[in-house]
């Protein structure tokens, strides 16, 4: 009984070996990006090892690593600078309801155009916040407009890797099977 445990385990650890070891030299047929993250044709998530395996050494560091540091400075900076310019929207709005709700404007005798508040306070909060909205819309506006084109070419570039893998990646097979017409020769590219 003995001998039977031993080698149900010795056939067992080689199974389990020679299952880590076909995982572990699977080559992907093609691969995407999506998500900030390459992925294989089985939807699975590459490592940086791996990548490091498909692309190589040199196009690795320099191009992949490039990229992706635009990639997620661009994301980066689009975010914030859409939370930015939304706060400072929220604040000019805010402002020129207050000041508009607190003053009332009329011509005088001259023809020149001038208001009245009945809330002094209220209205120069008003125009304070305005201003100050507008300068953080602004503010923003000019990260988000720094933001956009980062995101855009940092993505392109990794979908540029990809697709250059996915090019040079698909083999060729032939197999026999059976096909729409019957049984025969099989050319999958």
């Amino acid at each position: 009984m003995k001998k039977f445990l031993s080698f149900a385990g010795i056939v067992l650890a080689a199974i389990l070996i020679n299952a880590q070891a076909a995982q572990a030299q699977y080559v992907p047929k093609y691969i995407t990006f999506s998500h900030g993250d390459y992925r294989s044709d089985n939807g699975r998530v590459l490592t940086n090892a791996e990548l490091n395996d498909l692309f190589g050494e040199e196009l690795c560091e320099d191009t992949l690593q490039g990229a992706r540091r635009q990639y997620y400075a661009g994301r980066a900076l689009l975010i914030s600078g859409g939370v930015t310019m939304g706060i400072g929207m929220a604040s000019m709005i805010s402002g020129i309801v207050l000041f508009a709700d607190r003053t009332e404007w009329f011509v005088d005798d001259k023809g020149k155009v001038d208001y009245y508040s009945n809330d002094k306070r209220a209205s120069d909060t008003g125009i304070i916040l305005t201003t100050v909205g507008s300068v953080v819309t602004a503010l923003g506006f000019t990260v988000l407009s720094i933001g956009t084109p980062l995101y855009f070419i940092g993505k392109g570039r990794m979908n540029w890797l990809a697709d250059e893998y996915n090019k040079n990646a698909r083999p060729i097979a032939v197999r026999v099977g059976n096909g729409r017409y019957g049984t025969g020769l099989i050319v999958d590219f």
